[in-house]
């Protein structure tokens, strides 16, 4: 059994009697439960017998062959500040889009451009501002206006396959303060990484295994526009900053994120479980 998301005990409080039950024997049927950090296993105490179950095999990804240092190489200009996931707003595109309003109060228009790729989606569960995907784009579109940073924006709908690896090969940063109740392990997140990119996101769930905070990027509050604006600045003002963060995302990435690492660890899973890998 392989748990992608890091929300599961909240899934099963919110559950009836019997559909526990019916959760927690699933569970204790399975010979292996795969979670993607140890930063998770804690939400599978509401059924401690599952314990010697668990198993930690984290999310791999490739690195582009060709690639040896920075993504997009430096200094750029425009530095491109990139937002690679649904426009839920716990994923926090709402505050990626005021922190680019002290951006470019800051460094002038034109020096850094902020990229959305993705759709405009609702999440209830943790939904605060938004409430329908109109409100949703009438908001997006006040704040750019009331911000006037409509040179600074581009929404570039959903990038996906050999779109998205130009856009991560051509972008400088991934942003993603995220909060999102279902969170995990963000594949963006190393996805951009693997590109080189420094990556600025959240203390939350598995997101610091990833984005170790000063070496392979920051980490901010979800909600603290400023202090977001603040880690973007300091990166595009300090190239020898950028080059060490770029430079470690990579190697970060490659030792301890790779698929061949990824297809490994889920081979001794199977092993482990009876079958056959």
């Amino acid at each position: 059994m392989h748990i992608h998301g890091g929300n599961y005990d909240a899934f099963y409080a919110s559950l009836g009697c019997f559909r526990k039950l019916l959760v927690r024997r699933f569970l204790l049927s399975a010979e292996s439960i795969v979670l993607l950090s140890e930063r998770l296993v804690p939400m599978m105490k509401f059924e401690p017998r599952v314990a010697p179950a668990i198993c930690v095999v984290p999310n791999g990804v490739a690195t582009p062959d060709a690639l040896t240092g920075v993504s997009g190489g430096w200094p750029e200009v425009p530095f491109k500040v990139l937002f690679l996931s649904n426009l839920i707003e716990s994923k926090g595109y709402l505050t990626v889009l005021r922190a680019a309003g002290v951006v470019q109060s800051r460094l002038g228009k034109g020096s850094v451009e902020f990229l959305f790729a993705g759709q405009v989606m609702l999440n209830p569960p943790d939904d605060m501002e938004v409430h329908s995907e109109d409100q949703a784009e009438e908001l997006i579109a006040t704040l750019v206006a009331d911000l006037d940073i409509g040179a600074s924006v581009k929404f570039l709908g959903v990038v996906q396959g050999q779109e998205k690896w130009k856009l991560l090969g051509t972008s400088n940063l991934l942003v993603l303060p995220t909060r999102y109740n279902n969170e995990g392990q963000p594949i963006c997140i190393l996805e951009a990484m693997a590109h080189g990119l420094p990556v600025i996101s959240t203390n939350y769930r598995a997101i610091p295994d990833m984005v170790i905070d000063g070496q392979t990027g920051f980490l901010t509050p979800h909600d603290d526009f400023v202090a977001l604006a603040d880690a973007i600045v300091a990166l595009v003002c300090d190239s020898d900053l950028y080059n060490r963060l770029s430079s470690n995302a990579l190697e970060h990435v490659r030792k301890s994120f790779a698929v061949a690492s990824y297809v490994d660890s889920v081979r001794k899973v199977i092993l482990k479980s009876g079958g056959q890998a």
